[in-house]
């Protein structure tokens, strides 16, 4: 259960419908320019720059992290199949009140302070540094800030959520990350799926980040050759700004 929840279930403790409207025939006439002083029409200024598809995702991301909080669905596939972690997230600093199910297995997560906890049946039981890597979340929404080759696949629906899906690749050692704090999210998400990793990102019609899917396996000689395959990665994020409380559970 160990190897599953370092593999896989850790990442729990995610990237505009554009919309062109046309002037129809009856539509009313533009008005006239604004005159300057001496009669004659004002020039028109520049027009204004469409965003990137580098500027939407990464304008998402951030937005998406300065909501503070969020409830997420998160779904690994693994060489035992697909775990499926629920809750409530900080993203920072980083906190987490999970339930995860591991094939017909039903473990609890908790995540606050730096230390994860597990619980298994009754029992809590603190985890080993870096067991449950639960930075990778916030390392997934900063990774989108740094994503490049980036091209709009399209509308897509998430639930109920009307959203844009963009696709792009990031190098997780060059996005910037002045903080340890941020280093180790990033260090987190590359362990659990690349170095180098391709990344979907689904944003909605508020500008922020529905889902977010990492696509790549491991570069070719990272990992071990016992290590369970890694596989896709998708987190699903809803209630952006939701309350967060969590507490170190009793382990008595």
């Amino acid at each position: 259960m160990s190897q599953i929840l370092s593999g896989r279930a850790g990442v729990v403790a995610g990237l505009l419908c554009a919309v062109l409207v046309t002037g129809a025939c009856d539509a009313a006439p533009a008005p006239n320019p604004p005159a300057s002083p001496s009669g004659a029409p004002v020039p028109a200024g520049p027009p204004v720059a469409a965003e990137s598809p580098e500027q939407v995702v990464g304008n998402a991301a951030v937005a998406t992290t300065r909501a503070g909080s969020a409830r997420t669905v998160l779904l690994a596939e693994t060489a035992v199949g697909t775990v499926r972690a629920t809750g409530p997230v900080r993203f920072a600093p980083f906190a987490a009140d999970l339930t995860a199910t591991v094939g017909t297995r039903e473990v609890a997560l908790r995540a606050v302070d730096g230390t994860s906890w597990a619980r298994f049946g009754t029992r809590w039981q603190q985890l080993s540094p870096g067991l449950l890597p639960v930075g990778a979340v916030s390392g997934a929404l900063r990774s989108a800030t740094g994503l490049s080759g980036v091209s709009e696949v399209g509308p897509e629906q998430v639930g109920d959520v009307a959203t844009t899906r963009y696709r792009g690749t990031v190098d997780l050692a060059a996005v910037p990350a002045p903080e340890p704090t941020a280093k180790a999210e990033l260090g987190e998400l590359a362990a659990l799926a690349s170095p180098t990793p391709e990344i979907d990102v689904w944003v909605g019609p508020d500008g922020r980040i529905v889902q977010l899917r990492t696509g790549s396996v491991a570069t070719p000689g990272t990992r071990a050759a016992d290590a369970p395959t890694p596989g896709a990665i998708t987190v699903t994020l809803s209630d952006l700004g939701v309350p967060v409380e969590v507490t170190p559970p009793p382990t008595g």
